[in-house]
């Protein structure tokens, strides 16, 4: 079994929601994440600032 954690990123009209496009102390944004057989499927929604 394969437990390696793969990560595919989440974009906005065109840009990768990652640093240097979002601040650092942001959480990290995918569209979803693998780990092993294991799939979490995500969205992003807005942040009250």
């Amino acid at each position: 079994m394969d437990w390696s954690i793969k990560y595919n990123p989440a974009y906005w009209e065109g840009k990768r929601l990652a640093y240097p496009e979002v601040p650092k102390e942001h959480p990290k944004f995918a569209q979803s994440i693998a780990i092993g057989n294991l799939l979490f499927v995500s969205g992003c929604g807005g942040q009250d600032t």
